[in-house]
Protein backbone atom coordinates (compact mmCIF):
# COMPACT_ATOMS: atom_id res chain seq x y z
CA UNK A 1 0.00 0.00 0.00
CA UNK A 2 1.07 3.51 -0.77
CA UNK A 3 -0.98 6.31 -0.85
CA UNK A 4 -0.82 9.99 -0.80
CA UNK A 5 -2.90 11.80 1.40
CA UNK A 6 -4.79 13.28 -1.13
CA UNK A 7 -5.62 10.23 -2.96
CA UNK A 8 -6.98 9.17 0.18
CA UNK A 9 -9.35 11.62 1.01
CA UNK A 10 -10.60 11.24 -2.64
CA UNK A 11 -11.33 7.72 -2.06
CA UNK A 12 -13.16 8.59 1.36
CA UNK A 13 -14.66 11.95 0.16
CA UNK A 14 -13.49 13.37 2.66
CA UNK A 15 -11.61 17.24 2.03
CA UNK A 16 -7.43 16.90 2.77
CA UNK A 17 -5.13 19.78 4.77
CA UNK A 18 -2.08 19.97 5.98
CA UNK A 19 0.90 18.36 4.25
CA UNK A 20 0.26 15.19 1.66
CA UNK A 21 2.08 12.33 3.31
CA UNK A 22 2.92 9.25 1.56
CA UNK A 23 0.92 6.50 3.71
CA UNK A 24 1.98 2.88 3.42
CA UNK A 25 0.10 1.15 6.67
CA UNK A 26 -3.28 2.31 8.63
CA UNK A 27 -3.59 1.51 12.49
CA UNK A 28 -6.44 2.62 14.60
CA UNK A 29 -4.73 2.04 18.18
CA UNK A 30 -2.18 4.62 19.09
CA UNK A 31 -0.49 2.23 21.29
CA UNK A 32 0.53 0.40 18.47
CA UNK A 33 4.20 -0.51 17.80
CA UNK A 34 3.73 -0.34 13.80
CA UNK A 35 3.59 3.70 14.07
CA UNK A 36 6.02 5.69 12.04
CA UNK A 37 6.10 8.42 9.66
CA UNK A 38 3.90 6.83 7.31
CA UNK A 39 1.14 5.40 8.76
CA UNK A 40 -2.25 6.78 8.96
CA UNK A 41 -3.82 6.93 12.36
CA UNK A 42 -7.66 7.10 11.99
CA UNK A 43 -9.65 8.13 14.80
CA UNK A 44 -12.30 6.11 15.55
CA UNK A 45 -15.43 7.22 17.48
CA UNK A 46 -17.03 4.27 19.82
CA UNK A 47 -20.01 4.46 22.76
CA UNK A 48 -16.78 4.14 25.35
CA UNK A 49 -13.70 5.71 23.94
CA UNK A 50 -13.16 8.52 21.08
CA UNK A 51 -9.92 8.34 18.47
CA UNK A 52 -9.58 11.79 18.51
CA UNK A 53 -8.22 11.64 22.31
CA UNK A 54 -5.03 9.58 21.19
CA UNK A 55 -3.91 11.64 18.30
CA UNK A 56 -1.04 13.62 20.18
CA UNK A 57 -0.03 10.36 21.48
CA UNK A 58 0.22 8.77 17.87
CA UNK A 59 2.29 12.06 16.53
CA UNK A 60 4.11 11.62 19.52
CA UNK A 61 5.07 8.04 18.12
CA UNK A 62 5.95 9.73 14.91
CA UNK A 63 2.76 9.41 13.10
CA UNK A 64 2.12 12.17 11.07
CA UNK A 65 -1.03 11.28 8.75
CA UNK A 66 -4.60 11.18 10.26
CA UNK A 67 -8.11 9.85 9.40
CA UNK A 68 -10.16 12.16 11.41
CA UNK A 69 -14.36 13.01 11.46
CA UNK A 70 -13.50 16.96 12.67
CA UNK A 71 -10.91 19.57 12.05
CA UNK A 72 -8.03 19.83 13.97
CA UNK A 73 -5.72 22.48 15.24
CA UNK A 74 -2.78 21.66 13.11
CA UNK A 75 -0.66 23.87 15.34
CA UNK A 76 0.06 21.13 17.52
CA UNK A 77 0.96 18.70 14.52
CA UNK A 78 3.92 20.09 12.30
CA UNK A 79 4.81 18.17 9.12
CA UNK A 80 1.73 16.47 9.88
CA UNK A 81 -1.54 15.86 7.20
CA UNK A 82 -5.38 14.95 7.95
CA UNK A 83 -8.38 13.84 5.91
CA UNK A 84 -11.17 14.84 7.47
CA UNK A 85 -14.41 12.73 6.87
CA UNK A 86 -17.98 12.06 7.82
CA UNK A 87 -17.54 9.03 9.05
CA UNK A 88 -13.68 7.28 9.95
CA UNK A 89 -15.17 3.64 10.16
CA UNK A 90 -17.10 4.13 6.75
CA UNK A 91 -14.00 6.18 5.23
CA UNK A 92 -11.59 2.74 6.36
CA UNK A 93 -14.16 0.49 4.29
CA UNK A 94 -13.76 2.53 1.30
CA UNK A 95 -10.21 2.76 1.65
CA UNK A 96 -9.93 -0.82 1.90
CA UNK A 97 -12.10 -1.53 -0.95
CA UNK A 98 -9.77 0.76 -3.31
CA UNK A 99 -7.08 -1.68 -1.98
CA UNK A 100 -8.30 -4.93 -2.41
CA UNK A 101 -9.61 -3.46 -5.89
CA UNK A 102 -6.00 -3.49 -6.51
CA UNK A 103 -5.00 -7.54 -6.23
CA UNK A 104 -5.60 -9.75 -8.80
CA UNK A 105 -6.14 -13.54 -8.11
CA UNK A 106 -8.14 -15.49 -5.81
CA UNK A 107 -9.14 -13.65 -2.11
CA UNK A 108 -9.66 -16.60 0.65
CA UNK A 109 -10.69 -15.88 3.91
CA UNK A 110 -10.34 -16.98 7.64
CA UNK A 111 -13.16 -16.74 10.57
CA UNK A 112 -14.03 -17.85 13.64
CA UNK A 113 -13.02 -17.15 16.95
CA UNK A 114 -10.61 -19.87 18.21
CA UNK A 115 -7.77 -22.04 16.78
CA UNK A 116 -6.45 -19.93 14.04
Amino acid sequence: MQYLLTRIARVCSGRHFGEDVVVRSVVIDSRSFAIDSSTLFAAIRTESRDGHDFLLDAYNKGCRAFLVEHEIDCSKFEGAGFVVVEGSTEALQRLAEEYRSGFDGCMVAVTGSAGK
